[in-house]
């Protein structure tokens, strides 16, 4: 993808422009199809990005009961038997190339969980679901802000660097880059992959001139609460 343009390219653009939301959804399909699955390959990010926008669009679908919709139903089935073939095939490879790299297709590998077991397969699936709209989207948007800041891509490296000097970066090491986990929280506040929340009331409350019974299922934004 970065052959065609690169994060810095994409972050001076028009966000709001047809073109540039087509660059940012490449972009997270890029980074889901390797976080999650450990598919590096700009073929097999195609191939990914094509079925699960099949998948996908059979999720959303509220007229199952047209032709269309069971059209669209059945697509979705079979690539959602397809998503499950690439997995198995991505993780027949991380088995035989374990050194490809961190993903957590990859972690469930190195769990010895027997892959051929249709539960993990779903499990992955709906993770993959939850994943791409939140990990993904906060990749994303992570590569972008520091494309747009080469200072603080050399900040954050020279965290790293130390941090990594007395070997791999564990989880203790990773809890010690204090300024990287506050640039993590930072993009997490700026760009909030949960548009909105549900909660339901435990007991009668009011709430901005508001009377809220017990049971009212309320939404609320993390959106415009972080730049409240």
């Amino acid at each position: 993808f970065f052959k065609q343009k690169t994060a810095y390219e994409i972050y001076q653009c028009d966000w709001s422009s047809d073109v540039c939301s087509s660059d940012l959804q490449c972009l997270m399909n890029c980074i889901c199809a390797s976080a999650i699955l450990g598919i590096r390959s700009r073929l097999g990010s195609s191939v990914f990005a094509r079925l699960y926008g099949v998948f996908q669009g059979a999720l959303s679908i509220c007229e199952v009961d047209s032709f269309r919709g069971r059209i669209s139903v059945v697509r979705g089935m079979l690539a959602a038997r397809c998503l499950r073939a690439l997995m198995s095939w991505q993780g027949l490879k991380l088995r035989l190339l374990p050194q490809r790299g961190g993903s957590l297709l990859g972690l469930v590998e190195k769990s010895r969980h027997s892959f051929r077991r249709g539960a993990i397969n779903d499990d992955l699936l709906a993770i993959l679901v939850a994943a791409r709209d939140t990990t993904s989207s906060a990749l994303t948007w992570m590569i972008l802000e520091l494309a747009a800041r080469p200072s603080l891509q050399l900040s954050l490296r020279c965290e790293c660097e130390a941090q990594s000097v007395g070997g791999p970066l564990d989880f203790q090491r990773i809890r010690a880059l204090q300024r990287c986990q506050s640039f993590v929280f930072e993009v997490l506040r700026v760009h909030s992959p949960n548009l909105f929340a549900m909660k339901e009331a435990k007991e009668e409350v009011a709430l901005g001139g508001c009377a809220i019974a017990v049971g009212d299922r309320c939404a609320y934004s993390p959106v415009l609460e972080h730049f409240d």
